[in-house]
């Protein structure tokens, strides 16, 4: 059994340029995901789109605007999902990035934690995150998240029409690139951002209580700085399940 058995689809999103990551990718994840069944999307590379450059085309590492631009790309990358699920007609379907890293050691760990969400109902399922507020204990395992900032590394996502039409509709890179710059946190939205506050709170949303896939520490290029978002995340789920 891999965790592809539970999902009509599996994703994973990488960059043409990052065969380092593809290559880590499945030496991290092919103990649990079928290689032959998981779809690979390739990401939008803010490097090669028509929006508006700055510097002579380049993208100025720590510049705003490329900030930005590299945040549209990730949101153009993942729609990529959802207009294809959309078009097959797929209802439940997993989303990796190429550097989500699983943090446990068998599959029927994922698939515990994974039927205790299903048993909640979910509309989206966090094998990972970062807690920036404050969270709802939703059972033994699970809590219930709302306005969280959140990592998009490892989702499960069960058909909701305003959630899968949502994030299908962020596929024009001019349209969401304008929309993310003039949104009132300038500077500071993004993919998980907008899911946050625009979809958690009027879905059935859950984050398990032990974190399933962290991101390691890499480049990033979004931030264009290396990174290193696991230790956080095990910090913040740490610090929220004091809260139960």
């Amino acid at each position: 059994m891999k965790i592809n058995n539970l999902y009509d689809a599996v994703y994973y999103i990488n960059l043409d340029s990052r065969t380092d990551r593809l290559r880590k990718f499945w030496d991290y994840n092919q103990k649990f995901l079928d290689q032959e069944k998981t779809i690979r999307i390739t990401a939008c590379d803010a490097k090669n789109t028509c929006a508006p450059k700055v510097r002579n085309g380049k993208l100025a590492p720590g510049d705003m605007q490329s900030l930005m631009m590299a945040r549209t790309a990730h949101a153009v990358s993942y729609s990529k999902a959802f207009i294809d699920a959309l078009a097959n007609g797929y209802k439940k379907i997993f989303i990796f990035e190429d550097d989500a890293e699983p943090l446990f050691e068998d599959i029927e760990t994922f698939f515990f934690y994974e039927s205790e969400a299903e048993k909640m109902g979910y509309d989206m399922f966090y094998a990972g995150g970062q807690i920036e507020q404050d969270i709802e204990p939703a059972g033994n395992y699970l809590y219930k998240i709302n306005n969280n900032v959140l990592a998009t590394q490892a989702i499960s996502y069960r058909y909701n029409e305003t959630v899968f039409e949502k994030l299908a509709g962020l596929n024009d890179f001019n349209k969401t690139y304008e929309s993310f710059t003039n949104h009132t946190k300038w500077g500071d939205y993004s993919t998980d951002e907008m899911i946050a506050e625009e979809l958690t709170p009027i879905t059935k949303s859950f984050i398990s209580n032990r974190i399933l896939f962290g991101q390691y520490a890499d480049h990033s290029d979004i931030e264009c700085r290396k990174t290193d978002h696991s230790k956080l995340m095990q910090e913040k789920l740490k610090q929220a399940s004091n809260l139960k």
